[in-house]
């Protein structure tokens, strides 16, 4: 028992940023087998989640090295500020009728954000702060390889318990409407059959980076260009076109990042699948079909539209609160959730933080590839989806790259 728990003690922070990273899609995982197969009882695994989080980040703390590093107090502030927004800040009005505005866009709300705000400040306090907090105040040095090896574990044994729960839903489903058309594709009802699709494919993006990784160094070819087959048709099935459109870019940032030439089999697997893709995501290309990728598009600049231009009072410096009920939702972009919530000077600090950690990653390597791509993958997909103040993985990950950027500035100094 005593080695155990020296051999955890010994890859603790590798197993927290794992858990940091995959949480809260494996929690979702869960929850959805428990819809699934057990429906009369609730397990909550997202709250579990976020209590095993609040667990792991004291217990950071408690055996970690103590060290200040007043960098990551910038993050702290713009939480505080949003905190203190959401409380006392004048509410954000419109000069457009918020009815309005969203039967333009064809959506019946059943909610609005308000509904969302004690919920909404729970996660971003316990969640995001206190361990933000405590990684400000110790030293997170991780060993790379074993964070590697760790998470291609994790990201393998996901991946095969996924596509059977998939395979095994839209089975049973078939069988019940005797309409599988509708169950697959980015027009489908796919959404509607599992509580948070984007949350539970997410990990996918980050075993496609290691599967380049691994098909570069000609490790198992045929095992991880099975394992990309797999990740794909679920992205397909899914209808996830934000996903497929991640992993490309993911792909071309590593293309520049290894600086020397890729296996041409990996150009002709990549290239295939995406042409399959594409072909298929385009064939939709109606602007009033829920679901395809021009639609999803043109709700996203809507939003930013109505946040940015439509509103008659926003605080460009100190931000707003948007917490009232003539608001159906957030931004669902990072750049807006900060300017709104927070101020353009909010935005401009974290903007040269990040800008920061890309210059030393490309001159002096602070991080690895791997956690590299992962940081960028966040950065991208909370341009398009997500709220910025209750997006622990984005919050949590940018910390530990500014800790780790620390660390390794005093050794080169």
């Amino acid at each position: 028992m005593n080695k155990i728990i020296k051999k955890l003690n010994s890859n603790f922070r590798e197993l927290y940023l794992i858990y940091i990273i995959f949480g809260l899609s494996i929690a979702i995982f869960f929850k959805d087998i428990n819809l699934t197969f057990f429906k009369n009882f609730n397990f909550e695994f997202i709250y579990i989640y976020r209590i095993l989080l609040i667990i792991l980040s004291s217990y950071l703390f408690l055996y970690s090295f103590k060290k200040n590093n007043l960098k990551i107090i910038i993050l702290l502030i713009i939480h505080i500020i949003f905190l203190y927004n959401s409380i006392y800040s004048e509410k954000l009005n419109f000069s457009i009728n918020t009815y309005d505005f969203l039967n333009s866009l064809y959506i019946s709300p059943e909610n609005f954000f308000i509904d969302e705000k004690i919920k909404i400040i729970i996660i971003n306090v316990i969640n995001i702060l206190f361990p933000v907090l405590i990684i400000m105040c110790i030293n997170f040095k991780i060993n790379f390889n074993s964070f590697y090896k760790f998470s291609y574990k994790v990201n393998e044994l996901y991946l095969i318990f996924l596509s059977i729960l998939i395979i095994y839903k839209i089975l049973l489903i078939n069988l019940e409407t005797n309409n599988l058309k509708n169950l697959i594709g980015p027009v489908s009802n796919f959404n509607q059959h599992f509580i948070n699709p984007h949350g539970l494919f997410y990990v996918l993006n980050i075993f496609f980076i290691q599967i380049l990784i691994e098909l570069n160094k000609n490790i198992n070819v045929k095992k991880n260009s099975f394992y990309l087959f797999l990740i794909f048709s679920c992205f397909y099935i899914s209808g996830s076109i934000l996903f497929i459109l991640l992993c490309l870019c993911s792909f071309f940032l590593y293309s520049i990042i290894i600086k020397k030439k890729i296996p041409y089999y990996i150009f002709l697997i990549l290239t295939t699948f995406f042409s399959v893709l594409f072909f298929l995501v385009f064939s939709d290309i109606n602007i009033d079909t829920h679901g395809s990728l021009i639609n999803s598009l043109y709700l996203r600049f809507a939003y930013i539209k109505f946040f940015l231009v439509d509103s008659i009072n926003l605080n460009f410096i100190w931000g707003n609160n948007i917490f009232f009920d003539k608001i159906y939702t957030y931004p669902h972009n990072f750049i807006v959730d900060i300017i709104v919530c927070c101020g353009v000077v909010c935005l401009i600090a974290l903007l040269i933080i990040i800008l920061e950690i890309i210059y030393l990653q490309f001159s002096k390597k602070i991080i690895s590839d791997f956690l590299f791509i992962i940081f960028f993958q966040l950065l991208i997909f909370s341009l398009f989806s997500g709220f910025f103040f209750v997006n622990i993985s984005l919050n949590i990950l940018l910390a530990i790259i500014i800790n780790l950027s620390r660390l390794k500035e005093e050794k080169i100094m």
